[in-house]
């Protein structure tokens, strides 16, 4: 019984050098002289379970492309789009997505027409004076989900989440610099063959998002004309509460004139008529009258 437990293992320990594993030679040797064990079986054990972790791999990905082949929905959105914010703001409030192992800390500071939270204003040992120093430190940051791949469930139904960033080079055409641009495109799929609960989402994101900004007025600029394409011309930079019209010092006929003149020029049905007779689309309106009169609070309302 000696010799023929001993042959296959020698044979086996003169082998390992010639296949470039002669550091397994000490742990051969352990494993059957101090353990017990017989290597050779052990050796058939690791290559089975190298082999059945192979064999499972392939077939979960098999499955795994059929499912996303045919089984899933998906909807691209750019980071240029509005859209895109209103569905990082809507992650950014959903407490499983902020308890996420994988997030992207951003600075949320506010503008001096935000709503700011009175508990992080601190106060000095008197407790009677506002303490400024270090107010900007005590602002907490916005999570939201870092670059990669996410998971998540709403009303039931699962989501994938996918930011992908990737740059890109801008070839500074009509004079322009050239400059790489990250670019990002963020893809959410659902298990489901139609893209309807991934529309059901972004629509419920995008009225979360407007909840909060209901009777406010959007500041906007000019991106630079390096960015500016499709729909990505104006970059928002702040917003602020609309006025009442009761602080505008006008003559009430005056006062609804303007605004039945302004709410023809919103309609949306506007733009066309402009266009179809070639005339550029804006609206001027001269104010005039002693400060204090609101001429400020028109021109934000």
């Amino acid at each position: 019984m000696t010799a023929s437990h001993s042959m296959p293992t020698n044979i086996v320990e003169n082998m390992l050098p010639l296949i470039g594993l002669k550091g397994f030679a000490p742990m051969y040797r352990f494993v059957d002289n101090w353990l017990g064990w017989d290597p050779t079986s052990l050796l058939g054990v690791l290559g089975f379970i190298w082999a059945a972790n192979k064999v499972v791999r392939q077939i979960f990905f098999f499955i795994y492309g059929l499912v996303n082949e045919h089984m899933m929905s998906t909807i691209h959105i750019s980071s240029t789009d509005d859209i895109y914010i209103h569905l990082m703001t809507w992650l950014s409030r959903q407490p499983r997505m902020v308890n996420s192992r994988a997030l992207m800390a951003e600075t949320a500071s506010k503008t001096a027409w935000e709503d700011e939270d009175e508990s992080t204003v601190a106060r000095d040992r008197s407790g009677l004076y506002l303490n400024f120093s270090n107010q900007e430190a005590r602002a907490t940051p916005q999570y939201i989900p870092a670059i990669g791949l996410h998971n998540f469930w709403w009303k039931g139904q699962y989501f994938r989440l996918h930011r992908k960033k990737e740059s890109i080079f801008e070839d500074g055409s009509n004079g322009g610099i050239s400059t790489f641009k990250d670019k990002e495109d963020l893809m959410i799929s659902c298990l489901w063959r139609s893209p309807e609960p991934i529309k059901q989402l972004l629509a419920h994101a995008k009225e979360h998002y407007y909840s909060d900004h209901q009777a406010r007025t959007i500041v906007k600029r000019p991106n630079p004309q390096f960015m500016r394409r499709g729909r990505n011309n104006w970059q928002q930079v702040a917003n602020r509460p609309v006025r009442d019209m009761k602080t505008v010092v006008l003559d009430q006929q005056q006062k609804l004139q303007v605004l039945a003149d302004m709410n023809e020029y919103l309609h949306p049905a506007t733009p066309r008529w402009y266009a179809n007779r070639g005339i550029p689309l804006r609206r001027g309106y001269l104010f005039h009258g002693p400060p204090g009169t609101g001429k400020t609070s028109l021109s934000l309302r």
